[in-house]
């Protein structure tokens, strides 16, 4: 009795020892983006603050609708001239996203009495919005590396946590972390927290009820922004589960007898991602009907390039190459945990494997499309989550307690040092005066938004072809958004002859 009391006693100063260090990382993965949080907003930034901070239009009437509702708090602003107040246009993609952060983060952030702060408190104030959402998903991943660490004893307990703050500390992962933009905020809060729903109703401790709502819930969370994600997620589970019956015919035709039980189980995990899923597209289908089809419709414009897609996925790799060697590092990795842990996986473990699939093709899709952005391929940020909670979640099986301590040492010392190259880089970076978000200088950024300011406001009638930033820094500027290009910039209507664009 003494025995087994004793054992109670180091399992809970086990699971105290690794929830401080879970603790510790989190308050790290927090503190390390502090430094960039003053970099300005740049580029498409500038929009998504704007839906933040709040727009007015008197041609919106304010009802208590849903579309007015979404029109009043949900709209892109490509400009603003005083007689006509800000110019409107639709996202043209899924808007649910869009409208929790003019819903639900908007009223959050009016206390803080933007007009009052200086130009890099706005800054630091946007971007730390966006911390904030992204911080939800590090919870997530930090959860799932002390699960994962408690199945390890010794110093390899620390390999989940490496791991993490290898993919965490690159510059798509911090970049991402605090731009305002959706697939970085979004991708680690909805795909963090869809990873750990599945993690969970894969683990053995789990009661086996339980494994249809936890992944249905994930289903549902991997549906509620990009139209890209639960799409691929449907073709995933299809992929998988044709692969788990074909190797179950094999068995079967070799006399090799089945868990019966084991394949009903594992049957739930994908009737939960298929329905949550599918719910999950039918709630943002029925929130704004227009909206979530015109995402589909900009999926087609973006895929349908006319020269080869093997061209564009080899052309894709060459010139982002930097940011997605970490991402092609899970996926080779994991790709190896699976060669080693492949009859569990397909038994036990199918959702992880799900998972794994899910993280390539969502690289893939976006590879071979070519589509370049505003420069920062931040839509490469979900399948790097994906694939490093994959890799996370395998090191149990892949090095386990037989690996020679040689292996796990220089598995945990290659992990060191490549979290203190990355932002060592970064920081070198942010020292020479470049953004981690977009592809400029942000000190001449800054002062290029400062300058036009200060030319509107000597002459009113001067309309500035800036940046959206230029309406979020200074309310009530004339501008019309860059991101429109000049030659529509050129067509658009002025209220009156004295007005004249500034390009």
């Amino acid at each position: 009795m003494a025995y087994s009391q004793d054992n109670i006693g180091l399992a809970a100063t086990h699971k105290i020892k690794w929830g401080l260090v879970a603790c510790a990382a989190f308050l790290m993965m927090i503190t390390l983006r502090v430094p960039f949080l003053q970099q300005p907003l740049l580029g498409e930034e500038g929009i998504f603050a704007m839906i933040v901070s709040g727009y007015q239009s008197p041609t919106i009437k304010s009802t208590d609708d849903l579309p007015a509702q979404i029109d009043q708090n949900c709209l892109l602003v490509l400009g603003h001239i005083d007689q006509t107040g800000d110019a409107l246009a639709r996202p043209g993609r899924n808007i649910v996203p869009y409208c929790f952060l003019g819903f639900v983060i908007k009223p959050l952030v009016a206390p803080f009495n933007l007009v009052m702060l200086d130009f890099d408190a706005k800054s630091s104030l946007m971007r730390s919005i966006f911390l904030a959402l992204s911080s939800i998903g590090f919870l997530a991943l930090c959860f799932i590396s002390y699960l994962v660490s408690l199945r390890l004893s010794g110093y390899r307990a620390l390999l989940p946590f490496l791991v993490l703050f290898y993919f965490t500390t690159t510059h798509l992962s911090i970049g991402s972390s605090i731009q305002p933009q959706l697939d970085g905020a979004f991708g680690f809060l909805l795909l963090s927290n869809a990873a750990l729903l599945i993690y969970l109703g894969s683990r053995p401790t789990t009661p086996k009820w339980s494994k249809l709502p936890l992944n249905f819930l994930a289903g549902f969370l991997i549906a509620l922004c990009k139209n890209e994600w639960p799409l691929t997620l449907l073709v995933s589970v299809v992929l998988v589960y044709c692969l788990m019956f074909a190797y179950r015919a094999i068995t079967s035709y070799r006399g090799i007898s089945i868990d019966v039980n084991q394949n009903a189980f594992n049957l739930l995990v994908g009737i939960g991602l298929i329905s949550g899923c599918l719910a999950g597209m039918g709630f943002c289908y029925l929130f704004s009907p227009n909206d979530y089809l015109a995402g589909f419709g900009l999926m087609k414009n973006i895929h349908s390039s006319r020269g080869s897609h093997l061209k564009v996925f080899f052309q894709t790799l060459r010139f982002n190459y930097q940011i997605l060697t970490p991402s092609i590092m899970m996926l080779i990795l994991g790709l190896w945990c699976i060669w080693k842990n492949w009859k569990p996986l397909l038994n036990q473990e199918i959702g992880l494997l799900i998972l794994y699939v899910l993280s390539f093709g969502i690289l893939a899709g976006f590879m071979q499309s070519g589509w370049g952005g505003d420069g920062f391929p931040r839509y490469y940020l979900p399948p790097l989550l994906l694939s490093g909670t994959f890799l996370i979640t395998q090191i149990p099986s892949a090095l386990p307690q037989s690996t020679k301590a040689i292996v796990s040492k220089s598995f945990a010392m290659i992990c060191g040092l490549a979290i203190v190259f990355n932002y060592g880089s970064l920081f070198i970076k942010f020292e020479r005066g470049e953004s981690l978000t977009v592809p400029s200088n942000y000190v001449d950024a800054k002062n290029a938004l400062i300058g036009a300011a200060a030319i509107n406001k000597k002459d009113p009638y001067g309309v500035m072809v800036h940046q959206v930033g230029l309406g979020f820094y200074f309310p009530g500027t004339n501008f019309i958004a860059l991101d429109i290009g000049r030659e529509e910039a050129l067509k658009w209507p002025l209220p009156s002859p004295k007005y004249y664009l500034v390009m």
